[in-house]
């Protein structure tokens, strides 16, 4: 190897394709084994390539890093939408078309040096393959085409968006989801990336990516205007220890709240609650233990409304779970009683979910679940 000429030089012969190339892959973000991740350089959330009412498709603007050799990249810019034609549908099952871009050397035997945007058609089949694109090309999106289509707008007609992104060197690469996330097994080390779905921030920690949010992240927000109870299966899990409820309930009648811990889709109704309670109205202090067969009673003040910010403690780590907060109640008598609450569930069981409880008709209700880092 040999020290490649600055960009720009000011050399007469200037500098080769290869070594702009190498020297442009340090302005976006590497593997691990220093080579450059191509991808599009994200704008919006719209779709790139959408169908049309004929057998192509319409592919939006974009801006990429491509690679058409893994030393270095090449950016590509399509400035507004363009139209690429596929063949006619299959004349039986379907097929995967796979809708791609590429950037063009004839160094490479590519037989022109202008970009391309094309589409690459599979054999169908009752259950068809994804085909192989040319090389270096760069995957935006694929499109299942049964063979009753007519047009890429017809029924029956799959686009998925499948592009991967890329950001400048020490950027935060978007992914569409955590499970696209993991795929990217090689990243540099401690490299960032987010997953669009949950906005949870991501490290690579040498070995697996790690939760690197701070603060409190939105796991759910579940509302109702009818029954007696609201449940949320589903909402802890082991990605955070520790979590945060806010919660706010208007019934039709004055009642107290009650509520559940819930593990596999069942309430966990058993004599492992423990509960201490207290609460202050009009100057007097007073307080309550209570041990309950069929769960928690969060607040005992009878009320038409129940506004509350829980902390539970790690409910999926396999200890004990805590939980602390405030119930706000409005709407009874006396007229307005804030709660403390403490309470504990006493086996190690990994809990997933909550139920609420009021015990009348919920007339408006929402609750807002969150993991905390």
């Amino acid at each position: 190897m040999t020290l490649t000429k600055t960009f720009p030089t000011q050399d007469p012969a200037g500098l080769s394709i290869t070594d702009t190339r190498r020297v442009m892959a340090g302005l976006v973000t590497r593997n691990a084994d220093g080579t450059p991740r191509p991808g599009v350089f994200l704008a919006s959330d719209a779709p790139i390539v959408t169908g049309r009412a004929s057998m192509g498709y319409n592919v939006a603007a974009f801006l990429a890093a491509l690679s058409r050799i893994n030393n270095g990249i090449e950016l590509i810019a399509n400035d507004a939408s363009m139209i690429v034609a596929t063949t006619a549908s299959p004349a039986s099952n379907s097929r995967i078309d796979v809708i791609w871009a590429r950037a063009r050397f004839v160094q490479h035997a590519d037989g022109s040096n202008l970009p391309e945007i094309g589409v690459t058609q599979g054999v169908a089949a009752a259950i068809p393959s994804k085909p192989s694109i040319p090389a270096g090309a760069f995957e935006l999106a694929t499109a299942e085409i049964p063979s009753s289509a007519t047009t890429t707008l017809s029924s029956g007609v799959v686009i998925t968006q499948t592009y991967q992104c890329t950001v400048a060197a020490g950027g935060v690469v978007p992914f569409r989801n955590a499970s696209l996330l993991n795929a990217w097994s090689n990243p540099a080390p401690r490299q960032r990336a987010i997953a669009l779905d949950t906005g949870t921030l991501y490290q690579h920690d040498g070995s697996a990516w790690v939760d690197a949010s701070s603060g409190m992240t939105l796991i759910r927000t579940v509302a109702a205007n009818s029954g007696t109870s609201l449940i949320l299966d589903n909402v802890f899990s082991p990605r955070f220890r520790n979590y945060r409820i806010l919660a706010d309930f208007t019934l039709a009648a004055a009642t107290a709240l009650n509520a559940a811990f819930r593990a596999n889709g069942a309430d966990l109704a058993t004599n492992n609650y423990t509960l201490n309670r207290s609460w202050d109205s009009s100057a007097t202090a007073r307080a309550t233990s209570i041990v309950t067969t069929s769960g928690m009673t969060l607040s005992g003040v009878a009320a038409t409304r129940h506004r509350l910010a829980l902390d539970i403690f790690g409910p999926s780590s396999g200890d004990v779970t805590m939980l602390g907060g405030k119930d706000h109640a409005s709407g009874g008598s006396p007229a307005l009683v804030t709660t403390d609450v403490a309470a504990q569930f006493g086996l190690t069981t990994l809990l997933d979910g909550i139920r609420f409880n009021p015990g009348q008709t919920i007339n408006a209700a929402s609750v807002s679940v969150y993991g905390c880092s």
